[in-house]
């Protein structure tokens, strides 16, 4: 049972095991979510652009389970349905812990091995403060750790800027997060990572907003360059990169900062980069007009199925019959 006094460690090994008892008990529960909401779109008789569909935007389902240690944790499956193939599922296990100075957070980092992923309360404090409460949002009888994950999926662990660039000390463990809503600290102690302290995208210092944006914009850059992602994500940072009208300014001083100094240094790293650039500028439009064909061809292929579908035929005839 978790205690207010367990240390670090012990709050570790204690949700370990609640995890080796509960794990395939959670994975049923997820893929029997998963399959029914599938199987509600691939079996559905109402199409779009030639496709099954479902008219389900949003679906929850959680549960309570209580482990022979007496701790109590809850399993939350969700579906977001945006059309054709763009459906999210998220799946979180958690549970509360109280602690002395308040009510603290343990989530599943994984599912296939445990990560233990602790909520402080200082860190819940933060973002109730500096992003719930600014922007007028009201969580209702949701955990805030937990709201804090489902809009902020999408991070990048900070690697261009040293950590003292948002305020963490020098040679520690601690890391900087890039989220969605503005940055995040952690810690990683006793085999659990810690999320300490939130920072607000709309209320950072000039160095904090330069780190913000210079960490999203080389994130993207390096899924281009390196190839890091598969295709889908690759056509998706192209396209973001292109719609932000500041990321030309963002790339020059990034390289100003990271250059060395002297007029002739800086002119030598604007010339290397603008080459390289439109090296890259140059492969990233024959990718988009390659994927502009190819989305044109499977709309012609969507159409012409969809005619030859909707053509009534005699009694044991198909079209294959009637073509010459």
């Amino acid at each position: 049972m978790f205690l207010p006094t367990m240390t670090d460690a012990e709050l570790f090994q204690e949700a370990k095991k609640d995890y080796f008892e509960l794990k395939t008990k959670a994975d049923i529960f997820f893929q029997g979510f998963s399959r029914r909401h599938c199987d509600l779109r691939n079996n559905s008789k109402f199409y779009a652009n030639d496709r099954p569909t479902s008219f389900i935007n949003r679906a929850v389902e959680t549960k309570v389970w209580r482990t022979r240690r007496n701790n109590q944790w809850t399993v939350r499956a969700s579906l977001s349905n945006e059309g054709l193939d763009n459906i999210y599922l998220q799946f979180h296990v958690y549970t509360a812990v109280r602690r002395e100075k308040g009510t603290e957070y343990i989530f599943w980092g994984d599912f296939d091995k445990f990560v233990a992923e602790r909520y402080t309360q200082h860190f819940i404090e933060r973002y109730r403060e500096r992003h719930l409460e600014s922007h007028g949002i009201d969580v209702g009888a949701m955990p805030t750790p937990l709201y804090f994950r489902l809009h902020n999926c999408d991070c990048v662990l900070g690697r261009y800027y040293k950590p003292s660039a948002v305020g963490m000390e020098e040679g520690t463990r601690k890391k900087f997060w890039i989220a969605p809503e503005g940055i995040f600290v952690t810690d990683f102690k006793d085999g659990t990572l810690v999320y300490i302290t939130f920072m607000d995208k709309d209320d950072l210092s000039p160095l904090k907003q330069q780190v913000y944006e210079e960490e999203i914009v080389w994130n993207l850059v390096q899924k281009i360059c390196k190839q890091r992602c598969d295709e889908e994500e690759g056509r998706k940072a192209c396209f973001t990169l292109f719609h932000n009208p500041r990321f030309c300014e963002i790339l020059a001083r990034f390289a100003r900062r990271n250059g060395e100094k002297g007029e002739e240094s800086e002119a030598k790293l604007r010339r290397t980069m603008e080459k390289e650039w439109s090296k890259v500028v140059e492969d990233i439009l024959k990718g988009m007009e390659k994927w502009k064909k190819e989305e044109r061809q499977e709309m012609r292929e969507k159409r012409l199925t969809g005619a030859i579908l909707s053509l009534n035929y005699p009694e044991g005839k198909t079209w294959l019959d009637f073509a010459e």
